[in-house]
């Protein structure tokens, strides 16, 4: 199973639950101490998408297979 740590960037760690050391979201390392909620990703993403013209429909599909 994934971890569930964010980066500031709105990025999802790959890596396994548990692992030692940095997350990874394969574009960025991050710290515990520096990690965001799902919450307040969730939130960037969806403005990011916004603002790159994406639609509510594609927004959500996203957020269900993620």
């Amino acid at each position: 199973m994934m971890c569930d740590s964010y980066c500031k960037h709105g990025g999802n760690c790959m890596l396994n639950r548990g692992h030692k050391g940095k997350h990874d979201s394969k574009y960025c390392k991050w710290t515990n101490a520096t990690a965001i909620s799902k919450k307040q990703a969730d939130k960037l993403f969806t403005r990011k998408a916004k603002a790159k013209g994406l639609t509510s429909e594609a927004i959500q599909l996203f957020k269900i297979m993620t």
